[in-house]
């Protein structure tokens, strides 16, 4: 979300063009009958990086409000952001977090432009009343971690490696005509290397060799694109998160 040219920022695509409209009235639906699941695997026990992550992005998007730089919607999803990391770092009781994040999601949800297949509207039902009921807090949080932080819960195969390997091929051919970032052929990247690993095609050793590196790299094409006002808070959140998870796989 920027404060500049009118414009509200707008869900996520399970494509990979940013901030896209998504393009299924199912997605919501899908995460919240998913909700248990993706709420504890999307936000996996967070390290002290992730926390501290969390609260510099809050510290500096606080301080780009004081300029007008951000909206007050930047503002609720970083707070939001830290309270997930500190509900899964144990420093929140889950009952703190429903209580805390509901305002939160609704003064980001503001900021989102309406989309034409209801799912904004699917999102604030989700979230309404979800510091009443820890389902409907998971079921909001499964909601949000789907549409604006590229949440998936997925079981790759064969077909969809060579899915992946369709779509990097692609998104490198619109880069080179200059119709792609940097951040997209990154994204790319590391969703291939994810099927790859799922379906057993390359080694943990070479997965973690690779995938550490370029989730890193996602992370600064991202913040390279944001500084220019080519992304939002959003796709710096879901990409310091698949940074996490890769961690997380790749430890112990």
């Amino acid at each position: 979300m920027t404060a500049t040219a009118g414009e509200s920022p707008q869900l996520h695509s399970s494509t990979l063009p940013v901030c896209a409209k998504a393009g299924s009235a199912g997605l919501v639906a899908a995460a919240l009958v998913a909700a248990p699941l993706l709420f504890a695997t999307t936000v996996k026990s967070a390290p002290d990086e992730a926390i501290q992550d969390a609260q510099a992005l809050l510290d500096k998007t606080l301080h780009r409000a004081e300029f007008g730089e951000v909206t007050p919607g930047d503002v609720a999803l970083a707070r939001y952001n830290l309270l997930e990391m500190r509900l899964t770092a144990g420093q929140l009781s889950l009952d703190a977090f429903c209580r805390a994040a509901e305002p939160e999601l609704k003064a980001v949800a503001a900021d989102v432009d309406d989309d034409p297949v209801g799912q904004k509207k699917q999102w604030l039902d989700a979230m309404t009343g979800m510091s009443e009921s820890t389902a409907k807090c998971r079921a909001a949080a499964a909601a949000t971690a789907s549409l604006l932080f590229d949440a998936k819960d997925v079981r790759y195969s064969d077909d969809a490696v060579r899915q992946a390997e369709a779509a990097l091929t692609a998104v490198q051919t619109r880069a080179a005509r200059g119709e792609a970032m940097p951040l997209d052929v990154s994204r790319a990247r590391l969703a291939l290397l994810r099927a790859q690993y799922d379906a057993n095609q390359v080694s943990h050793a070479a997965f973690c060799h690779d995938a550490v590196a370029q989730a890193r790299e996602l992370v600064k094409a991202v913040v390279d694109a944001e500084a220019v006002g080519q992304t939002w808070l959003a796709d710096e959140i879901a990409a310091r998160r698949k940074v996490y998870d890769v961690e997380a796989r790749c430890t112990g």
